[in-house]
Formats: C-alpha cells, structure tokens, sequence
C-alpha cells in the first residue's frame, strides 16, 4: 500500500470520526496488525480506492445497484 504524504495523496488536515460495531472494529484491528499497518491507513486507503471507482462509473455510465447508495 501506498504511503499518504504531499507528494502521493495529498497532504492530510483533516480528520473525521467513524462508528463501527465492535465485531468489525476487532476485525479491522487484527488486520491491521497482522499486516503491520494501522486502522486509519486503511479506512484511507478504501476511502481513496472508493472515489477512484466512483470516478471511473462516472466515466462510463452504468448502474450503480448493489453499490453505496444504489437500489
């Protein structure tokens, strides 16, 4: 995965709060450390990942069912 800096993903002022229940927060946790990373690098990297396919639906126009928000 990517670091986040100036030069590779901007730089990073701002900060939000998320809420998850605690099954998927241990999860999330454990992945972390299994792979040496911390719990907020990877919400940022979905987030990121998240946008870019967003972008690229608005690029070729489909459905977005079965997706954030679709029917």
């Amino acid at each position: 995965m990517t670091r986040f800096n100036e030069k590779t993903g901007g730089l990073m002022t701002r900060k939000i709060t998320i809420r998850l229940d605690e099954t998927r927060f241990s999860e999330l946790d454990r992945k972390a450390s299994e792979i040496g990373t911390s719990v907020s690098f990877i919400v940022r990297h979905l987030v990121i990942r998240y946008l870019e396919s967003e972008k690229r639906l608005d690029l070729h126009p489909r459905s977005h069912s079965g997706f954030l928000g679709g029917d």
